[in-house]
């Protein structure tokens, strides 16, 4: 008989459902297979970037949308996993200086954090904000200048990094929400019709909340 339940859809990651799903999906194949090929899209799209003189030399990367996406596939812990791997494979094949393990602990939480906002839920706007915000926020901004510090104790002050990376990760954040939603709304719908995604996280309007 053919088995017609539907796939759980969570108001919020505080469910124990939400976590025995999330686990489980580290016994799954093909969702084991579709991250490793997300694993290889970070890679080489980790390899582009925009640099932004005026602010100290600081850049743009865009693997964050690759990372979020996967999430709503094979949710929090096995995009966490991949990440940090993906990080290490990537420090191994391409070193641009030493490796630190303070950078794949952020490659970590900020995918694990996207995986807390979007799998397995409703994606709204809100939903969007609060994950990047978050992100930019706590990993970027403030574990980003911990280990620049870290790093360079005797020449860097921690407080004067947290100054100089805020303004590229607060201005660009809104922008960033905005891309992000349009970029889940017209590459989710063919995921879900390729069966990669067996949910609806949008149901064909602009959700905010």
């Amino acid at each position: 008989m053919e088995n017609t339940l539907q796939p759980s859809i969570y108001k919020s990651p505080l469910s124990p459902n939400f976590w025995r799903e999330a686990t489980g999906e580290l016994q799954s194949i093909k969702k084991i297979i579709l991250c490793a090929v997300f694993v290889a899209l970070t890679m080489a799209i980790g390899r582009f970037f925009i640099p932004i003189p005026v602010m100290g030399g600081q850049r743009i990367y865009f693997t964050f949308f690759v990372k979020a996406l996967g999430t709503v596939i094979y949710g929090p812990v096995v995009g966490g996993i991949a990440s940090a791997v993906g990080d290490i494979i990537g420090a191994l094949l391409f070193p641009t200086g030493p490796f630190f393990i303070g950078y794949t602990i952020s490659a970590f939480l900020g995918t694990f954090i996207y995986g807390l906002f979007f799998y397995r839920q409703k994606i709204t706007i809100f939903k969007i904000f609060m994950a990047k915000f978050t992100v930019n926020i706590f990993v970027n901004i403030f574990l980003g200048s911990l280990w620049i510090y870290l790093m360079n104790r005797e020449s860097k002050l921690f407080w004067p990094l947290v100054i100089a990376r805020a303004p590229k990760n607060i201005i660009l954040l809104p922008i960033e929400v905005l891309v992000m939603y349009l970029f889940f709304s017209m590459i989710i719908p063919i995921m879900r019709k390729m069966k990669v995604i067996d949910y609806a996280p949008f149901d064909g309007k602009i959700n905010w909340f």
